[in-house]
Parts: C-alpha cells; sequence; structure tokens
C-alpha cells in the first residue's frame, strides 16, 4: 500500500491532467499493472478537489481495486467511489463532469458522463451494458 500511495502522492504533486503512472506491485508479469491517473480539479459547490483514478493490482492471483479518489487542494485525501472493474473509471474531468469512456465492457456508454457541479453525491450512477451500477462514497 505504501507504494500505491506515493503513486497518488505524486500524481497530485505533477498536477498534470491526463497523465498516468504504471507500477508493478505484484511482480508478477501475469497482472496488469497498477495505473494511477490524475483527471484535474473539479469545482463543486464552493469547493475544489483534485481527482484520480486508480486501478490497484495486488497479490500473486492478480486482485484488483479500482476507485475515483478526491484530494483537497492541500492534497488531503477526502474520499473515494470503490467502483470495483477498472471499466467503471472516468477516463476524463471536464467542465465538472466525469466522462466514461465506451469500451468492450460498457460498450453501450457513449458520451456518458456524470456532472458534479452540485458536489459530491452519496451514491453514483455509472452505465454500462448490463444497466450500470451505483457506487458510494466513503473516507476513512
Amino acid at each position: 500500500m505504501d507504494k500505491l500511495r506515493e503513486m497518488h502522492k505524486k500524481a497530485l504533486t505533477a498536477n498534470i491532467i491526463g497523465k498516468s503512472y504504471t507500477a508493478d506491485l505484484t511482480n508478477n508479469k501475469d497482472c496488469n499493472k497498477t495505473e494511477v491517473t490524475y483527471l484535474g480539479v473539479l469545482n463543486a459547490k464552493n469547493k475544489r478537489y483534485k481527482v484520480l483514478t486508480s486501478f490497484f493490482v495486488f497479490g500473486s492471483s492478480c486482485r484488483g481495486s479500482s476507485s475515483i479518489r478526491f484530494y483537497d487542494m492541500k492534497d488531503r485525501y477526502v474520499g473515494e467511489y470503490n467502483v470495483g472493474m477498472p471499466y467503471y473509471l472516468p477516463h476524463q474531468l471536464k467542465q465538472n463532469r466525469l466522462f466514461f469512456p465506451t469500451n468492450e465492457d460498457c460498450n453501450l456508454r457513449k458520451n456518458f458522463s456524470v456532472n458534479l457541479k452540485n458536489g459530491l453525491p452519496k451514491n453514483l450512477y455509472v452505465s454500462c451494458s448490463d444497466g450500470g451500477d451505483v457506487f458510494t462514497f466513503s473516507s476513512y
């Protein structure tokens, strides 16, 4: 987890929109690599958040966890939506909207976005080919 936190910190410090950081945290050539991407700054209800996506691959079984993470402007963790699979991660933040790509797993999601200008909702709905899922905001 320390290496993952280091990746998050590196992305937040660099502030390069769209920049991804990858690392092999499993030491298993058959596993996907962990990837953290900086999406930019969200302006929501007089608050500003830095937004990251995080796909963390761990263990010899190559299991993964995906989340949309929010930080204040001093890079302090605010909370996240644990979205499970990486195909539920947005690929862009533009005008306070998270844009989600169409891909093999969610091929009916053309131009789907979620508007966050009114803040971070308790529940976030993301569409997919099977209808979609709802993800709950959490912080620790």
